[in-house]
């Protein structure tokens, strides 16, 4: 197997097809138009993938002034504005579609297979070039000529061919990890509206209380402290954890990056303190996400804005999971959406949550929900270790590839060892 220091090395504007040459898009694409052209844009790049739901359509007339950046289906595409670097492969489908003005298109010629280039421009190598050769000024941009010098190893085409295919296969399969843990988020989401209906036209007429009838049976809502009694400059780097609403997401509470106040702090702002299972809810920015507070060591209290905690009755008539989970369902977050306040950014405050009703399903079924929850949360926790494992691992197989590393039996090793299913 060679080692890619054997491989010539071309800038790309000398592989692209014979009288092709590296174009972007359209600069102004005007006014959407219904029945229009098809618009690629950098937002509909993802993962080495086109998303067509929601791409826009531009005018003829205006289509018609950038020919050159016409599609034929066959295209590498390059952001190259803003997520610069974000790769995908054009399809037949979009034959007739044109590119904005951040997207540049790649047309191969005969001795570079796109495969390989599309993943060639995804490895670090190609990567760290755009990082280093972007240019900064309202965003991150890098232009057509930097482009073109992008140096790419050039194997022989059956070589690229190969590459490409293992390549192809691995990524499906850290695909299908992926689309376990989603599927596993739809089962729990499909067996909620089994057990208990839709929570805010309650169907199967299940006992109701306001938060604020649950606050006098012994609930406890509570919000973060005025802005004047916690400021930024009241951070510090260890302490008294404060509970922000980037912590904070449907289900799930995120414990990568925290805030922290001192002691004596803390005893100022007690009153909103935050303990295990508690839930808390985001109240400004992303309105509604709700999850559970996680048993954690030490002490917790809310941030001066943006969060509130529902401590919910001691009498066990709504355990925890069941209400975030009513509260993450669509039709509540239609329902809670009806009580914000706000014209330039939208807000909940206290009064407007204690109007909202809860349904009081059986204890018996809300036990059995929970432990539901509670065997697919760890089937989860499992599944998402796999996905950074199997990441990582497909990181460092592009890495090998364009190194020349991949003898002949990698696409066996790819499917049946680093990514074992």
């Amino acid at each position: 197997m060679s080692a890619r220091g054997e491989w010539p090395v071309h800038p790309l504007a000398a592989l692209v097809a014979d009288g092709d040459k590296i174009n972007y898009g359209v600069v102004q694409p005007g006014p959407e138009v219904a029945d229009g052209v098809r618009l690629v844009r950098v937002a509909d790049l993802g993962d080495g993938h086109i998303s067509t739901g929601a791409m826009k359509r531009i005018g003829h007339t205006i289509e018609a002034q950038y020919a050159r950046s016409r599609l034929l289906g066959d295209e590498v595409l390059v952001a190259c504005v803003g997520s610069i670097g974000e790769v995908a492969l054009a399809h037949p489908e979009l034959k007739g579609a044109n590119i904005a003005r951040a997207v540049s298109r790649v047309r191969c010629g005969p001795r570079l297979d796109r495969r390989f280039l599309a993943w060639f421009l995804r490895s670090k190598a190609a990567q760290d070039y755009f990082l280093a050769e972007a240019r900064t000024v309202a965003q991150p941009t890098l232009n057509i000529r930097q482009l073109e010098l992008l140096p790419v190893p050039l194997p022989p085409l059956p070589e690229q061919r190969r590459i490409a295919d293992i390549l192809d296969k691995a990524d499906a399969i850290r695909r299908k990890r992926k689309e376990a843990i989603a599927l596993t988020e739809e089962l729990l989401r499909s067996a909620f509206l089994e057990m208990f209906g839709d929570p805010v036209t309650n169907p199967k007429g299940w006992p109701v209380a306001t938060i604020g009838e649950l606050c006098q049976r012994g609930a406890s809502l509570v919000d973060g402290p005025f802005g004047s009694s916690l400021k930024p400059e009241h951070y510090t780097t260890t302490g008294v954890r404060v509970v922000r609403n980037w912590n904070i997401y449907d289900d799930r509470f995120d414990e990568s990056a925290f805030k922290f106040v001192e002691p004596e702090k803390f005893e100022e702002i007690r009153r909103s303190e935050v303990r295990a299972g508690d839930l808390l809810l985001t109240t400004k920015g992303t309105v509604g996400d709700t999850c559970l507070m996680p048993d954690l060591p030490g002490t917790s209290v809310l941030s001066a804005s943006g969060t509130v905690r529902l401590r919910l009755p001691p009498d066990d008539a709504l355990l925890g999971p069941v209400a975030v989970w009513q509260m993450i369902s669509p039709m509540f977050k239609r329902y809670l959406h009806s009580f914000e306040a706000g014209s330039a950014q939208q807000y909940l405050n206290l009064s407007a949550i204690k109007k909202m009703r809860l349904i009081l399903p059986p204890k018996g079924a809300q036990q059995a929900f929970v432990a539901l929850r509670a065997g697919v949360q760890a089937v989860r926790a499992r599944q998402t270790e796999g996905v950074a494992t199997a990441e990582a691992l497909f990181d460092a197989l592009v890495h090998r590839a364009f190194r020349g590393e991949l003898g002949s039996g990698t696409t066996k090793n790819a499917q049946m060892g680093l990514f074992q299913e």
